[in-house]
């Protein structure tokens, strides 16, 4: 491939680690009693040309595939042998991530409606479940054996095009139901190229850890597919691990060598609060090159108290990449450089208007911190933001908008809506943002805003400023934007019994969105809702507020003076 500089590298296709895969590298991966197993990419590889075999026996070639495993190597050996088959892998949440079944039962009849498939591939403690949901369906199960043994090489009958359907990805549905993403191979392979040229990646000297779940775009497309592809080493936790014991995570940094992850801010916060630094005795994390911060906006406070607890064993705070994609455009979209400095500036909010100039203050005004998304990432990539009717200069705040070599080829089905749509060749993401010194600022969802006197307020904004209370962050407070008895309102979910940090909350938010309504809600656990990936479902919570809670859970309401309660 020649690059905009005029030099070439090497492309790596879906199936170049199959010709020769090592027998030294492979996937290590948690077992049930906490001790890590290891499959070598030889056997893998073995078992990817099984599944494919089984696939076509099953009649799934040309089909779209469903797959319920949990992460680990049969999940890998399912994902590309279904490919090699001449099939779609559709990578769908497995019922281990859901506490009530009659919400996953829910969710996975919804996808298998978008999908009706014919053949779903499973493990087998999911069969069950999978066919009694899709009952009138009818599927053909194929469970996945748990062994690794030398099988016939499967020889697909044709090879694999670019245009070829590679992966269908479902989008976490943050702002509607979970929409089904086409992901040709083109796109998959531009995509996993150009991220691994952005973290200059190498097997011989890099190793990769993930607890992500595979079936989200950032789990699945740099937290497997992307490290498989180039043969690095490969730690595999499930996320109810990670959940567990977040230490053994961390380990695979600080003891075992890997060099490469990928996280959400939430995950990172999730370290800092559960992680004692007397449980770091013994790692060293001098050799930990990169961490790949996205899915949602990157939170400065969050990144300064990761890097609090991870610094003084080595870790340095450049190691962090603040990155920006989508299921839409197959993954990677922005990122920041390895050993650049995090770009943190500090906006006023008064100046977060679509088709406004952003106006930058000291750190010592008023406004909240906006960390930098870095430049594109895949060169045949284009990023814009646009207005109305054209695209905006540098600095302007407006929609996000790509287009390029690794955008996907539209959803699989009806999208109504939908924030993020495909117009041509471009994909508007439905995010708003700006650019400024060239890198990719990320405000927040359009979905997830309100109008306030001509200026957009934003719930990520919102969210800052909540969180900013003592004791409050993403794991148990959220903001929901949205019009209360016609008015602009703030609701501020809290998992929190009432208390002094009602008054700080109500404070916080009515001095800063002085023209808005403000109400606390003191909520019980387990009232906050998130999508799959982890991402706050705001506008179902926005309507439940609206249908469900009862006045006594109001601690505040700026509109009928009601005083805090709980004091």
């Amino acid at each position: 491939m020649t690059e905009p500089d005029g030099t070439t590298r090497a492309f790596t296709t879906l199936f170049d680690w199959l010709e020769n895969p090592s027998a030294d590298r492979g996937i290590a991966y948690t077992q049930e009693r906490g001790d890590w197993a290891r499959v070598t990419y030889r056997d893998l590889a073995a078992k990817v040309f099984e599944v494919a075999g089984e696939i076509t026996a099953a009649g799934g070639a040309g089909a779209i595939i469903p797959i319920l495993m949990l992460p680990g190597p049969r999940f890998v050996a399912s994902f590309f042998g279904v490919i090699l088959a001449g099939a779609t892998p559709a990578p769908l949440v497995t019922p281990t991530a859901f506490e009530d079944p009659n919400v996953y039962d829910t969710y996975l009849a919804h996808l298998l409606t978008t999908v009706p498939p014919r053949v779903v591939l499973a493990e087998a403690k999911f069969a069950n479940r999978v066919l009694a949901v899709a009952a009138p369906l009818k599927p053909t199960i194929v469970e996945v054996a748990e062994g690794f043994s030398a099988t016939p090489r499967f020889h697909r009958a044709t090879p694999v095009q670019d245009q070829d359907l590679a992966l269908l990805q479902f989008s976490s549905g943050s702002s509607g139901k979970n929409r089904a993403v086409r992901v040709p191979v083109g796109s998959l392979e531009a995509n996993t190229n150009a991220i691994a040229k952005w973290l200059d990646l190498s097997a011989d000297r890099d190793a990769w850890a993930t607890w992500l779940p595979v079936h989200h775009d950032m789990g699945l497309i740099v937290g497997n597919v992307t490290p498989v592809m180039h043969g690095l080493d490969l730690w595999v936790m499930p996320p109810e691990r990670f959940i567990k014991e977040p230490r053994m995570w961390l380990s695979c940094f600080g003891n075992l060598g890997a060099t490469l992850t990928a996280a959400p801010s939430f995950g990172l916060g999730y370290v800092a609060r559960k992680v004692r630094p007397t449980d770091l005795c013994g790692m060293d994390f001098a050799g930990w090159k990169g961490l790949i911060c996205g899915a949602e906006r990157v939170s400065a406070e969050v990144l300064a108290e990761f890097v609090k607890l991870v610094g003084p064993a080595g870790f340095e705070e450049q190691s962090i990449l603040p990155a920006y994609g989508m299921a839409e455009a197959t993954l990677g979209i922005s990122g920041k450089r390895i050993g650049s400095p995090t770009k943190k500036i500090r906006v006023a909010s008064s100046s977060l208007r679509m088709g406004q100039t952003v106006e930058v203050v000291s750190a010592e005004d008023s406004g909240n911190w906006h960390v930098g998304c870095g430049p594109r990432i895949d060169p045949g990539m284009t990023i814009e933001i646009v207005g109305e009717e054209s695209a905006l200069d540098a600095g302007v705040v407006g929609e996000i908008a790509v287009s390029g070599s690794s955008v996907a080829a539209g959803y699989y089905s009806n999208t109504i809506g939908s924030t993020s749509r495909f117009e041509g060749d471009k994909l508007y993401t439905g995010d708003a943002g700006f650019l400024y010194e060239g890198e990719l600022f990320i405000i927040g969802r359009l979905g997830d805003s309100v109008k306030v006197r001509g200026k957009s307020v934003f719930a990520e904004d919102t969210d800052a400023s909540l969180h900013s209370v003592a004791g409050l962050g993403t794991h148990n407070a959220v903001s929901l934007l949205g019009f209360l008895e016609n008015q602009e309102s703030i609701i501020a979910l809290v998992e929190k019994p009432p208390g002094e940090w009602v008054a700080e909350v109500a404070g916080q938010l009515g001095a800063q969105y002085t023209s808005m309504r403000v109400v606390v809600i003191a909520a019980d656990r387990g009232t906050l809702m998130r999508t799959t990936s982890g991402k706050p479902r705001r506008t179902t919570m926005w309507q439940h507020a609206l249908e469900r809670w009862e006045a006594k859970e109001i601690a505040f309401d700026s509109a009928t003076v009601i005083e805090p309660t709980g004091f």
